[in-house]
């Protein structure tokens, strides 16, 4: 929670920061993001390996960090690979810094696993940190979320 609070403070600082007119540049980030989440309905893992900054950072429990493309694929291949495994997500924001080399993306997403052989649904909110590399592309370099609270059962 600690770390989603301090991102989106980042997100704040670069959205004061962006130029009022980049509406190109956030909706270049906007269709990174989309096509990421379209692209990883049908290629899983590789295409988070594909999408992902040689430096990129993804938490990986409370206390570790999955870094580079070779950490995602070690954090998310399993996840991948699990029976009724499916994660989808829908961007609803997007802002640019002035310089135009770093953006942050926000939007919902949904999980669904498997546990003791009932599906467990989950949802809640995602941010991401895009790096701009040297070809023009974006690549996710930090992405975090936070879980919706659990319902809780009518006493």
């Amino acid at each position: 929670m600690k770390s989603f609070l301090a991102l989106s403070l980042l997100s704040t600082l670069i959205a004061a920061s962006a130029h009022a007119d980049d509406t190109a540049g956030r909706e270049a980030l906007l269709k990174a993001d989309r096509d990421f989440a379209t692209v990883a309905q049908t290629r899983g893992v590789e295409a988070w390996v594909e999408n992902w900054a040689e430096n990129g950072v993804h938490p990986d429990g409370p206390t570790a960090v999955a870094v580079g493309k070779d950490g995602i694929r070690k954090q998310m291949g399993p996840q991948y690979a699990a029976p009724g495994f499916s994660l989808t997500w829908s961007v609803s924001h997007a802002e640019i810094s002035r310089g135009g080399n770093v953006g942050t993306t926000k939007g919902r997403y949904k999980s669904t696993s498997m546990k003791d052989g009932k599906k467990v649904v989950r949802t809640g909110d995602y941010f991401t940190v895009w790096q701009k590399e040297k070809d023009g592309s974006w690549k996710v370099a930090f992405d975090t979320g936070d879980r919706d609270p659990e319902s809780q059962p009518k006493s």
